[in-house]
């Protein structure tokens, strides 16, 4: 079995507590919908290789535990820099149309996760959120039986950010 990649679309909730010092714990959830799967197999006794593409439906969630530092050096713009834990789970199956039925779930472990992101607020309450997060472990899905494989969960996140 070859690379598995999927690609979807990202919707989040992140909630952090950033103390006076600079310590900073985020919980950060995210749920990824649909997309996009490419898979490539090779099978060395048949001399055969066979690449997969095709749109897919389904939900995953990603959940990440960050423990971290705050730079709070610029008037209202937050640089953060965490790491943690995280875990992936969910599953997918192929849309009408594709050449391929393919359906799969996913289980993923990751440590370390980590965060790279910078706020910045245009009001007290309201401002812009940027982010990199990466989670990389060991992972399982179904469609390379029963191995556990190194996975790599990564997500760009732009949105909108609400200080309390």
């Amino acid at each position: 079995m070859g690379p598995i990649s999927v690609v979807n679309a990202n919707v989040g909730l992140d909630a952090g507590l950033i103390t006076k010092s600079g310590f900073t714990v985020m919980a950060n959830n995210h749920v990824l919908i649909g997309g996009a799967l490419k898979y490539s197999d090779s099978v060395s006794y048949y001399d055969y290789d066979r690449h997969f593409k095709a749109k897919m439906r389904g939900v995953a969630w990603l959940g990440t535990l960050l423990f971290g530092y705050s730079y709070r050096g610029v008037k209202n713009l937050y640089i953060h820099a965490s790491g943690g834990i995280g875990i992936q789970y969910g599953g997918f199956g192929s849309t009408a149309g594709s050449e391929e039925s393919v359906s799969f779930g996913l289980l993923n472990l990751s440590f370390p996760a980590i965060r790279l992101a910078a706020q910045y607020y245009f009001t007290d309450l309201i401002g812009i959120n940027i982010g990199l997060e990466d989670a990389v472990g060991w992972g399982y899905n179904s469609i390379s039986g029963s191995r556990w494989l190194c996975a790599n969960t990564f997500t760009l996140k732009v949105g909108p950010s609400f200080r309390l």
